[in-house]
């Protein structure tokens, strides 16, 4: 109930570096503790962040997280090619294609889904502005993927690129749920 107030960009880290911080950051009208899981890659380092979480909980915290979907994916398969803008010469470029929905997308997926097991957040803040170049190039008909896709959608390219987007949300959704 109210008004929620957090630091979004707050990380544990800094968290339990301030000495007191769970008995005193209601006091400056926070009700919640913020937190990056996907820099918790060791059970070790997984577990300290849930008793962290836990211990929040107790202090009466609201949990959020901070995720970066498709940002990881982009960094974590950067060697992959079909996540990029598919170019006519069978070759791609760097930029995420909005219209990949293959393998390293359901890892993706997955990788969040194991955060929010473990972390149980009661909001979720999505940073997601990596599809800049990829939907510049559906735009300008450099992606055969998307140029391919949005024809068969019957829509035009930014409606389609609009789909894109809700697409990705609604699967966003999906994996949380």
């Amino acid at each position: 109930n109210g008004f929620p107030v957090d630091l979004s960009w707050m990380g544990v880290s800094d968290q339990q570096g301030w000495p007191g911080f769970l008995e005193n950051w209601k006091k400056f009208g926070f009700d919640a503790v913020t937190c990056f899981p996907r820099y918790y890659l060791t059970p070790q380092k997984r577990k300290q962040l849930a008793d962290y979480l836990k211990k929040a909980r107790e202090n009466g915290y609201k949990v959020v997280v901070n995720e970066s979907p498709f940002h990881l994916m982009e960094k974590n398969y950067a060697g992959k090619n079909e996540i990029y803008t598919q170019l006519a010469d069978g070759k791609s470029n760097r930029n995420l294609c909005p219209s990949y929905t293959g393998k390293y997308y359901g890892k993706e997926l997955e990788r969040i889904e194991d955060n929010v097991r473990l972390t149980v957040p009661d909001r979720i803040y999505w940073d997601i502005e990596c599809w800049y170049n990829g939907a510049l190039d559906a735009i300008r008909g450099k992606c055969t993927r998307c140029t391919e896709l949005q024809k068969k959608s019957g829509l035009d390219m930014e409606h389609y690129l609009r789909r894109c987007g809700v697409r990705m949300l609604r699967d966003l959704k999906e994996t949380v749920r």
